[in-house]
């Protein structure tokens, strides 16, 4: 009997390793903490956590705007969710409060009852505890209580990945880690928005107060900064603790939210002073935890929201810190969220403390625990990779609106050329200059990188001049229209996909690429470039058939394979990992091939190519959940999803790209590019003119080329999350193609009134 029950028990600890015991887990929680404020300074204790620690940039994106509530409710839900106004009131249990008027219905407010005697007369003060159990009908368990966690779970139920508000309080609670929470961003009103970082579902920190006093200072904004000193001492009197329990034990510093909250008061040299005070104080208090702090234990500096100042520069970035007792963090901050060295998410906090404990996150979680990398100079890699973001930010908003204006406006004038036929030579010559500009603009873009260029209007003129070049080097290199546009679409593919198998250092950092401040995408091939990829493919390829008919019995092998790789890079998740960019190669560059092959599309055929992206995406799937050494991508977390949740995830999840492509279809200046490029293909390309029929009899392949774009826009439209953006690159291409050929080919006005006459 004994034998059994001991196989029992080294059975269930070989397969659930205990927990770790006697871990403090500390999170400094200081808000509007700068960038530069920690990985320039010179304040010994800070400068020490990042040397024995690592340090990151870490993404406050939101489910809405980078504001302290949304920050808060994002991090403790370890997913994108919004944060009312309403959820600064935390208070502790036996705290008197009352309730003040509000212009919001439906809504009561909460602040500290005084003393005034008049007041209590006409608004009695109610403990914070009657007032939770009266809203939720729960009895409290803790010590400290948020009394607008009904507003918060309400704000975050019309998310469509359905984030849960006081998810990491809840899974700490359930492994028996003890939370403390301790301090508070008080003005004249309560600003207890960290709070909801740490607290459970039902709005509850089981320890601590957010009672912690403040000192009166009138060299302080509001007349009132932190108590450092009752801080050190309760960091001196709760580490270490003897009885062996995992804690968490959170220390908000509220001084600088105070201070940016009030920085339109104070000239720019007061709230320098100020801010050099503060950070004084807090390199101090830094100084005191890595005194008391021993091996088993963490200390994690937290940045919910950068300064405002910051944001209005182009910078959302926040520090991230984590420094542990063993010195097994050491260098620069990464995760399998973002897979670059120095960059991570306020998604991967949560996984991060809950790793501390063994604890698995759940699948509700977008983000993954941190990790650290050995590096030369941290400082240098962040201040770079800060300096580069930012710069790439900047110029997304200030160049690409132009160029896809220009792309409008080429477009629009290239077609009433070929409708009227203008006698003038000189805009025939431009606008065929212009077209294939226009085409080599994507490429120029990738490039643009290399140059180092900060300004948007040196990067705008560098892009510029750069397809010029290469529009010109094109048209000098042959006189056959079709082989220039072979030229510029397969120098473009080439170059993507040499750059995407390299580590996308160009794709990371170029305007057409994506933005790690936004947040949607920090790895692979984003829409933008695979809209770009599959188009310049296509039209690549099928051009320069035309150039080299009687090289077709090799070429036409050569291409399959070499869209067979194209789908490979969009689609596994160690490379590319674009889902909607391998759908939407998965039908065009099968149907492109059976064009180029057989010439017309059978029903057999066309089914045959429309069931390949249901074997694509599940072979992605395989390989993503079970052979991904870099852990699931966001094909991967989205399977998960719809197994935890079922088949509404996925309704969720269609829905979610079906409103984003809805905004951008109605607000982006890539939607007008996209109606116009398919106004233009549909104009010239089905209407039985003599032209058109010249093209197609000359140029069968680019035709074909036309069609297989026009089905991978259409396609990329409908799956991806920006659509418009990858259906409207897609596009550009057979736009651009179409719309060259027509001009290189139109006669002029009196050819056609000469021939008519005879």
């Amino acid at each position: 009997m004994i034998c059994p029950v001991i196989g029992l028990v080294v059975l269930t600890l070989c397969c659930h390793p205990a927990l770790a015991t006697g871990v403090d887990f500390v999170v400094l929680i200081v808000d509007q903490l700068s960038v530069s404020d920690v990985i320039y300074t010179e304040l010994p204790s800070i400068r020490r956590l990042c040397q024995e620690g690592a340090v990151g940039l870490m993404n406050t994106a939101t489910a809405g705007t980078t504001s302290p509530e949304n920050a808060a409710v994002t991090i403790g839900a370890g997913a994108r969710a919004l944060g009312p106004v309403a959820s600064a009131q935390s208070f502790d249990a036996d705290t008197q409060i009352v309730a003040i008027p509000t212009l919001s219905q439906g809504s009561e407010v909460f602040v500290l009852a005084s003393t005034d005697s008049e007041q209590f007369t006409t608004n009695p003060p109610e403990t914070a505890q009657l007032v939770y159990e009266r809203r939720t009908g729960r009895q409290l368990t803790g010590r400290i209580v948020n009394l607008s966690i009904a507003e918060i779970a309400a704000a975050n139920k019309a998310l469509t990945h359905r984030p849960v508000p006081g998810a990491l309080g809840s899974l700490l609670s359930k492994a028996g880690v003890r939370v403390s929470y301790f301090g508070n961003a008080d003005t004249d009103q309560p600003r207890r928005h960290m709070t909801v970082i740490f607290m459970d579902e039902w709005g509850v920190i089981p320890e601590g107060s957010v009672r912690t006093p403040v000192i009166r200072d009138p060299w302080s904004p509001f007349g009132i900064r932190s108590d450092y000193e009752y801080l050190s001492e309760i960091i001196l009197d709760r580490i270490p603790d003897s009885s062996g329990t995992n804690r968490v034990i959170a220390i908000e510093i509220g001084d600088l939210a105070r201070l940016y909250q009030a920085r339109h008061s104070y000239t720019d040299q007061s709230v320098i002073e100020m801010r050099n005070r503060v950070l004084e104080r807090l390199d101090t208090l830094i100084g005191v935890l890595l005194k008391k702090l021993s091996a088993e234990d963490r200390l994690m500096l937290l940045v919910p929201t950068p300064p405002q100042h910051d944001i209005a520069a182009g910078n959302s970035f926040a520090p991230l810190v984590l420094w542990c007792g063993d010195g097994s963090m050491r260098g620069a901050l990464t995760s399998d969220t973002t897979r670059r060295v120095g960059l991570v998410t306020n998604l991967d906090v949560a996984p991060t403390i809950l790793a501390a404990f063994g604890v698995d996150p759940p699948e509700t979680f977008g983000g993954a625990a941190v990790e650290s990398v050995a590096v030369s100079n941290v400082e240098d890699l962040l201040a770079t990779t800060l300096k580069r973001t930012v710069a790439t930010g900047i110029q997304r908003r200030t160049i690409l609106h132009p160029i896809v204006s220009a792309y409008i406006a080429t477009y629009i004038i290239a077609l009433l050329y070929v409708i009227l036929r203008p006698d003038a030579a000189w805009v025939r010559i431009t606008l065929l200059k212009a077209l294939l500009l226009m085409a080599s603009m994507p490429l120029a873009l990738l490039l643009l990188p290399l140059f180092g260029l900060t300004g948007s209007i040196a990067s705008l003129s560098a892009a510029v001049l750069l397809a010029l070049a290469m529009a010109l080097v094109a048209q000098s290199s042959t006189r056959n229209p079709v082989l220039h546009i072979a030229l510029v679409s397969l120098s473009t593919a080439l170059a993507l996909i040499v750059d995407t198998c390299t580590g996308t250092r160009l794709i990371q950092n170029s305007v057409l690429g994506y933005d790690p401040m936004g947040g949607a995408r920090f790895y692979g091939i984003g829409n933008e470039y695979m809209g770009v990829l599959v188009g310049s493919t296509i039209m690549g390829t099928t051009a320069l058939l035309d150039v080299l008919p009687r090289s077709e019995t090799w070429l036409r092998p050569l291409f399959v394979v070499l869209y067979a790789g194209v789908l490979l890079i969009l689609v596994l998740p160690m490379v590319g990992a674009n889902v909607g960019g391998g759908i939407t190669a998965a039908v065009s560059l099968p149907i492109t091939a059976l064009l180029i092959y057989r010439g017309r599309l059978t029903k057999r055929r066309l089914l045959f190519a429309l069931a390949l992206p249901v074997l694509v995406v599940g072979g992605a799937t395989v390989i993503d959940l079970y052979f991904n050494p870099e852990g699931p991508t966001h094909l991967g977390r989205a399977v998960q999803l719809i197994d935890a949740n079922g088949i509404y995830e996925a309704f969720a999840i269609i829905r979610r790209k079906l409103q984003m492509n809805l905004k951008l279809f109605r607000y982006s200046v890539w939607s007008r590019a996209l109606v116009i490029a398919l106004i233009a293909i549909a104009w010239l390309l089905y209407r039985p003119t003599p032209l058109i029929q010249r093209i197609k009899q000359a140029f069968p392949r680019t035709v074909s080329g036309l069609t297989g774009t026009t089905i991978a826009a259409i396609v990329a439209l409908l799956v991806n999350d920006s659509g418009v953006v990858a259906g409207a690159l897609v596009l550009h291409y057979a736009a651009v193609a179409i719309l060259y050929l027509s001009v290189r080919l139109t006669p002029r006005r009196r050819e056609v009134l000469s021939n008519s006459n005879q």
